[in-house]
């Protein structure tokens, strides 16, 4: 939806009624509000018009109440909504200490103090001349806000801008360094980006705790770069040894960072993992090889593996690997690819397999 578009959708089908009184920078008036053409939001003129200040419990019930030039879906504005309106405005008036950066646009009633701002469950203040923000208000003045949108809409528009930002910030981050196309394939590069990206729950999923070896740790889990594969920091999700039965029922029921296709590791994949990082100097005297590196409970033990319908377990110690345990820890893994994506990736490793080993036979 374009800005003309926007403008006459806030205005409703009764915007005959609506006379354009002036018109200043980016701002329409009319009789009892304000469009700001810039943000595609509508304003009440009156920027007081329930009194210099109100809980806010008794301004969202006056919000829910409220019906102002034909329109009853006003809301809080957002921190940013109001943060940015007064940026917007403050070069006007940026040698008067006293007066609200918008007392000047034809706005009526706007004072130099605290207003209500909310978004989801959070609600704090903005000062409309400082611009400064908080919580720990108790009273501040009400000038509601619309869009003409539902909330789902602006749920939605939230998810994509935070996921457009992720993306933004990717380009940018150290993280970017490490995924070197010069050692890793192309398919390698996209497939860690997509785990970082897809990653919703991280305290800054773009930004790792730290980073040791090829590996990008986050709170609850840990990117192996080389492998473009997300793995559990906590190398032992259920404490103590468990039956693969009971492995299976876990994970299943599982739900980390966010995600719910975590899966038991292949064996070459825990082989693959443990002789990447397998040295004498990383080993030390513990012989636990992942201590070093962050992660949580590491076992020098038995960890369940399976692919298909082939299950068995790997000693991340010795190598040693088998079938005849009947006890394992858990350590899990995902590689945000479909059940189906694996089978077809796995049968097309077999084909070149055996081209390989046909062309030998050829050879010979």
């Amino acid at each position: 939806m374009d800005k003309i578009d926007q403008i006459k959708f806030l205005l409703g089908e009764d915007n005959h009624l609506l006379h354009l009184e002036m018109e200043i920078d980016t701002l329409l008036f009319y009789q009892d509000v304000v469009i700001d053409v810039s943000s595609g939001l509508m304003w009440p003129k009156n920027a007081n018009m329930f009194g210099p200040y109100i809980q806010f419990e008794e301004a969202k019930e006056t919000i829910s109440k409220l019906t102002l030039a034909g329109h009853t879906d006003w809301r809080f504005p957002t921190e940013d909504e109001l943060l940015l309106f007064i940026k917007d405005r403050q070069s006007a008036v940026e040698n008067c200490k006293t007066c609200a950066p918008i007392s000047h646009a034809g706005f009526n009633g706007a004072l130099s103090t605290n207003y209500w701002v909310s978004e989801g469950d959070d609600y704090g203040h903005v000062h409309l001349s400082s611009g400064k923000t908080g919580d720990n208000h108790s009273n501040c003045c009400l000038w509601p806000v619309r869009d003409g949108k539902t909330q789902e809409q602006r749920d939605i528009e939230k998810q994509l801008k935070i996921q457009n930002e992720k993306l933004e910030r990717l380009k940018e981050v150290e993280v970017c360094q490490l995924i070197n196309p010069d050692v890793y394939t192309a398919d390698k590069v996209e497939q860690v980006k997509s785990l970082i990206c897809d990653t919703k729950y991280l305290s800054d999923p773009l930004t790792p705790g730290k980073v040791v070896d090829g590996l990008l740790f986050y709170k609850d889990v840990v990117i192996d770069v080389s492998s473009g594969l997300m793995w559990a920091r906590n190398s032992a999700l259920h404490g103590e040894l468990i039956q693969f039965i009971d492995a299976k029922k876990a994970i299943s029921k599982l739900s980390l960072a966010g995600h719910t296709d975590w899966r038991f590791p292949t064996e070459d994949e825990v082989l693959t993992f443990i002789d990447d990082r397998n040295s004498t100097e990383q080993i030390g005297m513990s012989g636990n090889i992942f201590s070093h590196a962050g992660f949580n409970r590491m076992k020098p033990s038995r960890y369940w593996v399976r692919e298909g319908d082939c299950h068995g377990h790997v000693d991340t110690s010795s190598r040693i690997t088998g079938d005849n345990y009947m006890y394992c820890y858990l350590w899990i893994v995902r590689d945000g690819k479909t059940q189906e994506q694996r089978v077809i990736e796995k049968q097309q490793k077999i084909q070149k397999r055996k081209q390989r080993m046909g062309s030998r036979r050829a050879r010979k």
